[in-house]
């Protein structure tokens, strides 16, 4: 029977290997429209996790993970104002100030807000 230890460290291994694995199958190939969905999908739950981890105690997120995650989020952002026809200049300040600390994690732009929210009617 194995130790609950040499359980984890099998677990921590599999876990990686399957990183990995999906880490070699996304740059050695190109997606189809649906896997393309799914995998962005699953990227964005994983950036909220990685968020949501260096929000409640940053030290808890190795740095090489917080990096990765940190040049994943800059490509996304990049990718997003290149096809927006510009550079949003207030964006990517923030994002900048964020990465060195300077701001919190929270919104940082207004929510639209209307009455009809405030009560919860609808339309």
């Amino acid at each position: 029977m194995t130790s609950p230890d040499s359980w984890d460290l099998a677990q921590h291994r599999t876990d990686a290997a399957t990183c990995m694995e999906a880490s070699i199958l996304l740059r050695g190939r190109r997606l189809t429209v649906v896997t393309a969905e799914r995998a962005t999908l699953a990227l964005a739950q994983l950036l909220n996790a990685v968020s949501l981890a260096l929000a409640a105690d940053g030290r808890s997120v190795p740095p090489p993970v917080r990096r990765a995650a940190l040049r994943v989020a800059d490509q996304l952002q990049r990718t997003r104002s290149v096809s927006s026809g510009g550079v949003d200049a207030d964006h990517d300040r923030l994002s900048a100030e964020r990465r060195r600390g300077g701001l919190s994690l929270t919104r940082t732009r207004p929510v639209p807000y209307t009455s009809s929210i405030k009560l919860g009617r609808m339309g």
